[in-house]
């Protein structure tokens, strides 16, 4: 190659590379990812022990979008025994157990909840939002012994937020916890909570559970805790309560093969991390 020809090519050489772009700037991803874990006394879903009010231990995985759309899983354990049946409470010698009638107690499964859930949230006002979404809860191999029918449920739900006020109903569309013909079942539920601290929370909840086809089923709960951030893990104490009717809500063949009552008011501990 001559000096000409080769001067030419280096000097387009030099400018292409002067008018080429500099490398970008590592720019920020859309999605977002979180997880979390936490440590329970009982696990509480709405107002009853799914643990025959004993410890539980939790965690999750949350996938969202800035456009506003979230993907996650959540698991906790769960009680199981496969004799697990409920009987109204202070009934006579000899008397049949009622079919599993809701959540508590998951006959003959592996012990576990695992929900996954999507959903899109997007604003409607300064510090207001709204949520929709699908959330199904699973119980690998759990299944009522009597009608064989899995307690799985799939929920539509749709909730507002404004400020530190929080409204969310949720929807059954599936049957509710595999009780026949109960689909349509809804859970109303409105929560509060009010910072008292750099990072203590007063936290509140009231929610009305409705189970098509079974009346006695239905019930209010509600919650007044306290959460702070200590030693770099989130703390909180809680009293639960709810109306539920005892004989609805006892279970036979517990854990401890002792009848208990998964509906009593309790106080809840957690210990929790999010990262």
């Amino acid at each position: 190659m001559n000096k000409t020809i080769r001067a030419a090519l280096l000097a387009v050489g030099t400018a292409a590379a002067a008018l080429a772009p500099l490398p970008a700037l590592a720019q920020k991803s859309d999605w977002s990812a979180s997880g979390n874990f936490s440590v329970v006394s009982d696990y509480r879903f709405r107002g009853i022990s799914q643990t025959y009010n004993l410890p539980a231990v939790q965690g999750g995985f949350d996938l969202g979008h800035s456009a506003g759309f979230y993907f996650g899983t959540w698991g906790s354990n769960v009680g199981t025994n496969a004799r697990d049946r409920r009987v109204p409470a202070g009934s006579p010698p000899g008397t049949l157990p009622l079919p599993t009638t809701t959540a508590g107690t998951f006959a003959g499964g592996s012990s576990l909840e695992i929900d996954f859930y999507g959903g899109y949230r997007f604003e409607i006002a300064r510090n207001s939002a709204l949520d929709v979404g699908v959330i199904y809860y699973l119980y690998p191999g759990a299944k009522d012994p009597i009608t064989l029918r899995r307690f799985d449920t799939t929920e539509f739900y749709i909730g507002a937020s404004f400020g530190n006020l929080t409204a969310k109903l949720n929807y059954a569309l599936s049957d509710h916890f595999g009780l026949i013909d109960s689909s349509g079942a809804y859970y109303a539920d409105l929560g509060y909570v009010q910072p008292i601290g750099r990072s203590t929370n007063v936290v509140a909840h009231v929610g009305y559970q409705k189970v098509n086809n079974f009346g006695r089923l239905d019930y209010t709960d509600w919650k007044l805790g306290v959460t702070t951030d200590a030693l770099s893990l989130t703390w909180g104490l809680a009293y639960i309560g709810n109306n539920a009717k005892d004989a609805a809500y006892t279970v036979l063949n517990a854990s401890d093969s002792a009848p208990k009552v998964v509906s009593k008011d309790t106080v809840v501990l957690s210990i929790g991390k999010t990262f």
